[in-house]
């Protein structure tokens, strides 16, 4: 069966280690004549044929840039927007074996209605949420970049891809807010928190990102926020630079009685100075 119903930002869920089988999940996006859409496909790995779920339970509202993440077999879907005016801030997870949809109960300090943020599965189970922008008063959704940065880390290896990102002429200027807020949900409590974190320079607030691990670090790419692109190459606002990583590990060991994580550019520096923990490398070496 042919996928006939092209779309932009939405989401598209498998990783290196293919833990929903030979299959790659689609959910949600925009359409033709802004139709938004809450539709969930998967892509037949082996025959390469796409094929339409239909799920046993109420699903997730139309929505399009929400951010996605894999727990094991299932698929976590947070916040979007609804293509008429509202940011949103729920969480869903469908299960890609039973094929249903769960609104789950969750408590603490949750992330405020966003788009166009990123989600990341750590180690340790916790889920990562960074950036994002919120519409505000019927502000149309920003889709300035006509590429953005993507990076994507593998198990096996590492693959890179690197994108200018320009405004279109007529862009106007929005009057939504962006981001840099860093969350995290703990999937065994559901209880959302905000990590403990310093640093010389904190990433800018910014949407449009990628967010992936390397070597236990959560790595944050490219994005758009105030002053356009963030690139200290075109943006000389603090913080504007492309690439940061947030140390989850000292984070969790600080937790509660110091401070910890500390990134600019490509050199890292941990610290917790309660436990007396410092850490200092080049992320890639």
């Amino acid at each position: 069966m042919c996928f006939g119903t092209p779309r932009i930002v939405h989401v598209v869920l498998g990783n290196c280690d293919a833990q929903v089988g030979s299959r790659m999940f689609l959910f949600g996006g925009k359409g033709e004549k802004g139709a938004l859409f809450r539709d969930l496909f998967f892509l037949d790995l082996v025959k390469w044929t796409w094929v339409p779920v239909s799920s046993t339970t109420e699903g997730p509202s139309p929505r399009m840039n929400h951010a996605s993440v894999l727990v094991g077999r299932k698929m976590v879907v947070q916040g979007g927007w609804d293509g008429v005016k509202r940011s949103l801030d729920d969480l869903w997870v469908f299960d890609t074996e039973a094929f249903t949809w769960v609104n789950p109960k969750t408590a603490g300090l949750s992330p405020t209605p966003r788009y166009g943020h990123q989600m990341q599965l750590l180690d340790d189970g916790r889920i990562l949420v960074f950036g994002g922008i919120t519409v505000k008063d019927k502000d149309i959704p920003e889709v300035r970049p006509s590429l953005r940065g993507r990076l994507i880390f593998c198990r096996n290896g590492l693959l890179a891809l690197s994108f200018k990102l320009r405004a279109p002429p007529t862009a106007r200027p929005s009057r939504s807010q962006y981001h840099k807020d860093l969350r995290q949900l703990d999937t065994e409590t559901m209880l959302w928190s905000k990590p403990r974190a310093a640093a010389a320079v904190f990433p800018s607030a910014r949407y449009g990102h990628s967010a992936s691990q390397l070597g236990g670090q959560l790595v944050v790419f490219g994005g758009w926020g105030v002053g356009g692109l963030q690139s200290s190459a075109e943006n000389k606002r603090a913080g504007a630079e492309s690439l940061f990583t947030f140390d989850p590990e000292v984070s969790a060991a600080c937790a509660g009685v110091g401070a910890c994580v500390v990134l600019s550019g490509l050199t890292l520096v941990c610290c917790c100075c309660s436990l007396g923990v410092v850490r200092s490398r080049h992320m890639l070496s």
